[in-house]
């Protein structure tokens, strides 16, 4: 089982090997293989510290929040209501693409990641195009 943050779920898209450090490179590329491979896997979505959080180095490990949390849960709380998830609630990685693919325009990854620094670089828009078959 993967617990995810919900703007995960977009960022795991586009994953290319870039990251904030090797150890960050190194658990995301674990986790994104993992369910990339077998949409069987279980995925829970938190509102706290998630599985790919572990090695980042903008996380308190003492507060278990994010040096910019603020924005996280503004970007997770976007997520939640475009594609009507729930937190604490299991899903697998299959269902998550069905769902992306039905929810998800290129608009609305405009809109909801208009303020992330990773959007410049064009990896989960890229990886959201070949996921949706945007055009």
């Amino acid at each position: 089982m993967i617990y995810l943050r919900p703007h995960h779920l977009l960022c795991m898209q586009g994953f290319r090997g870039k990251g904030y450090s090797q150890e960050f490179v190194e658990n995301m590329t674990i986790i994104v293989n993992k369910l990339k491979n077998d949409m069987n896997e279980e995925i829970v979505l938190i509102e706290k510290m998630d599985d790919i959080c572990n090695f980042c180095p903008k996380m308190d490990k003492l507060s278990l929040q994010c040096e910019t949390e603020k924005h996280i849960r503004e970007l997770d709380q976007s997520v939640m209501n475009l594609l009507e998830i729930k937190y604490n609630e299991k899903y697998t990685m299959g269902k998550i693409v069905d769902i992306l693919k039905k929810a998800i325009t290129r608009s609305d990854f405009n809109k909801i990641c208009q303020n992330c620094s990773w959007k410049s670089l064009g990896y989960c828009e890229k990886g959201l195009e070949n996921l949706l078959n945007w055009i």
